[in-house]
């Protein structure tokens, strides 16, 4: 959808809603809400958070999927897709992004499901 000069015009609630169902899903093993439809994507853990561990890594994962903090300097549009913790620490980030189905550009709607793929992504800042 584009409004009248031609910028993408996004519906940030669903995207956001859509977002936090995916993470949930990837990093808690949850089950999708009953009004959505399974979401396709795929989560990247960087190598600089799987050399800390297991344990680090499994804190990560479960934070991650609980994560429900979005102060509007950190997201601005309100879609949910990123934050920030800290374990043992240790500064952790998390960013979402949504492609085409086929991860080559940004998805032209990220609201729609059926064109659209999610990569969640845990990282360090100096993974960044």
């Amino acid at each position: 959808m584009t409004d009248a000069t031609s910028r993408p015009v996004f519906d940030h609630a669903r995207i956001a809603e859509q977002n936090d169902a995916f993470r949930r899903h990837v990093c808690l093993g949850g089950p999708w809400p009953e009004d959505m439809q399974p979401l396709a994507g795929r989560l990247d853990i960087t190598d600089n958070v799987l050399v800390r561990g297991q344990l680090f890594t499994n804190t990560c994962l479960r934070t991650t999927g609980f994560h429900n903090s979005f102060p509007k300097d950190a997201d601005p549009n309100g879609i949910h897709a990123f934050g920030v913790f800290r374990i043992c620490d240790v500064e952790v980030w998390w960013k979402l992004d949504c492609y085409d189905q086929a991860y080559e550009r940004g998805a032209d709607d990220p609201a729609d499901p059926s064109r659209t793929a999610r990569v969640l992504t845990i990282l360090l800042p100096l993974d960044w």
